[in-house]
């Protein structure tokens, strides 16, 4: 078993263990690993108890002994420093926040015999957590930044299915990755590669020519614009201002086809927001969703184009915990059967993670 001390009797630290303490009450005391404490600087506060816990200070726990230490407290910077520089503690046993969720999954799927699941366990025995864990391969392929000095604007250059060079634009203020001194993106197909939990089209879930697109979430518009060539017409829904300026130069030779939505999409259609079927004003073959969490008030927002059209429907499911069934189940209702990509996401990034702790899955796929 796992011996570990959490570093972080603040703030951070409170909220991460009110969840647990109401939803996961077995992290105390259960078969994966074993809190002995919580380190805190503070003298005051040693041998008081923080969410049933004891508080000690760094030297103590030095003391006792310890597998890893996990920081909780958003100076995790300077506790690493203190605990590696100050307290000589190997950094291989200095972890993040993450390393706990870790912990957390592995207690949860203890007795799973989900093969999926089994997998990315077995390969957190070698590897930290991330957002796609086993399921893909390290990022190999890179775009080289290109800078366009007529319109002041970044751009890569991106292929089409249909095998066409495109310029892809993005914002003069983007902070890109700098390999060997030049500006870059990761493979900006990356999440679209077959064994990805993110990924949008598969065999006989596809685009097609002729097809009419909503592309909900386009953001630099990699999907939108890999089916330019092939759509006769293409909605984007972006509501990010960041991106306005490089979508027009991105799609401007297109602007036959194209019509644009800046506002978040949404259940209800006004001033702020969107509806689909507001939006939408004919057919619709192939809607591919990705809005940050919102993705069940779009597709209430759908509900007559999705009764009146067969739409081949891609919808990311991965930011809530509950997104996966609600989706399902409102698809039902408009007379669509549903699946589910393969493989299993760790949403690090949702704020309410530490409530929902669990896997998920990356994108519904509904089709009538």
């Amino acid at each position: 078993m796992e011996q570990i001390y959490l570093w972080g009797a603040g703030r951070l630290a409170d909220d991460i263990l009110n969840a647990l303490d109401a939803t996961m009450p077995e992290y105390k005391s259960n078969a994966v690993f074993h809190i002995k404490g919580v380190i805190d600087n503070d003298k005051t506060r040693q041998h008081q108890l923080f969410h049933g816990l004891e508080i000690v200070l760094p030297g103590e726990a030095l003391q006792c002994g310890f597998s890893n230490l996990i920081i909780l407290n958003d100076a995790e910077y300077l506790i690493r420093e203190q605990a590696e520089g100050g307290y000589h503690i190997p950094k291989e046993k200095v972890q993040t926040r993450w390393y706990l969720l870790q912990l957390l999954l592995r207690l949860k799927y203890d007795k799973t015999q989900d093969r999926e699941i089994l997998s990315v366990l077995e390969y957190w025995k070698e590897h930290p957590i991330s957002l796609f864990n086993n399921f893909m391969p390290p990022v190999e392929r890179y775009h080289e930044v290109i800078w366009d000095l007529k319109r002041n604007l970044p751009y890569i250059q991106f292929q089409t299915v249909e095998g066409n060079t495109k310029r892809m634009y993005y914002p003069r203020n983007y902070r890109f990755s700098i390999w060997d001194g030049i500006q870059v993106v990761e493979d900006i197909l990356y999440e679209q590669m077959p064994m990805s939990p993110h990924l949008y089209t598969y065999g006989g879930h596809e685009v097609k020519e002729g097809d009419i697109i909503l592309d909900g979430g386009v953001c630099e518009g990699n999907f939108a614009l890999r089916y330019v060539d092939l759509a006769s017409k293409i909605y984007l829904a972006e509501c990010d201002p960041d991106w306005k300026e490089a979508l027009f130069y991105t799609f401007e030779q297109y602007q036959d086809k194209i019509v644009h939505c800046e506002k978040p999409l949404s259940n209800r259609d006004g001033y702020y927001s969107a509806s689909i079927d507001a939006f939408v004003k004919e057919r619709l073959d192939f809607m591919k969703l990705d809005i940050e969490g919102a993705e069940i008030q779009a597709v209430e927002g759908a509900e007559r184009t999705l009764r009146s059209n067969s739409v081949r429907c891609s919808v990311c499911c991965y930011h809530k915990k509950e997104d996966e069934a609600i989706l399902k189940k409102k698809f039902a209702e408009f007379g669509y059967d549903t699946g589910v990509s393969k493989g299993y996401m760790t949403f690090l990034w949702d704020r309410d993670i530490w409530w929902n702790v669990g896997f998920r899955r990356g994108v519904v796929y509904a089709e009538k």
